[in-house]
């Protein structure tokens, strides 16, 4: 239930050579925030572009350094997120107490689209070790937080997250409501990568209902 990785290559090679060059920059004066600041944001460019082993070090370097600096809440949230993400790509499921922890900081300090993410991460995971019954209801939880904060695509994301869960529980009927609409929402705020998901979500079910023609007819991804 993370964020997808796709990003282009291009935007992403230059993004991280700014990254790299403002790192090397700050270094050279005392610590502070900024610093800290771009340790975490290093560590989160290696995890989603697939290194969560340098993720580790970059969000341990975030870390300390938030501690030397009395706290740092919000960099600490998004480092211990990445951290999180990265052990769980390495497949130590621990990952998900660091994610707990990020949880716990953004609600404290009121972090809206960084606390909605820790959600998302949260979910796969959670899936993976305690169910779908316990995977639906942190997305249950996590709706209900984005829905207060006014976090439209936020939403949208965790809802796509609920799709497999459903399905796992038996609650088709649920799962192709869901789908529905995620379909609605992306046809009024562009993008298809939920519309293709919750398009197979949809097709599944026809298909476990027998419906072999209704299936194939119904996947229509934008």
């Amino acid at each position: 239930a993370e964020r997808p990785r796709g990003v282009a290559r291009g935007g992403a090679g230059r993004s991280r050579d700014a990254l790299g060059s403002a790192v090397e920059l700050l270094e050279r004066a005392p610590p502070g925030p900024e610093l800290c600041s771009a340790y975490a944001q290093m560590a989160m460019d290696r995890v989603m572009s697939g290194h969560p082993q340098e993720a580790l070090v970059w969000a341990d370097k975030a870390l300390a350094l938030a501690d030397q600096l009395g706290g740092l809440p919000e960099e600490r949230l998004r480092a211990l997120d990445s951290r999180g993400v990265a052990r769980g790509d390495l497949g130590d499921l621990g990952g998900m107490d660091d994610l707990r922890s990020a949880l716990t900081i953004g609600l404290e300090v009121g972090a809206g689209y960084d606390t909605a993410v820790v959600y998302n991460n949260l979910i796969e995971p959670l899936w993976l070790s305690e169910g779908p019954a316990a995977a639906l209801a942190m997305c249950q939880e996590a709706i209900e937080f984005t829905e207060r904060r006014g976090l439209g695509e936020g939403t949208a994301w965790i809802r796509s997250a609920t799709l497999t869960p459903l399905l796992d529980l038996g609650r088709w009927d649920e799962a192709v409501d869901s789908a529905d609409t995620l379909i609605a929402w992306e046809r009024d705020h562009g993008g298809q990568y939920m519309s293709e998901m919750a398009h197979q979500i949809k097709a599944t079910v026809l298909l476990w209902r027998g419906g072999v023609d209704a299936a194939l007819s119904s996947y229509q991804p934008a």
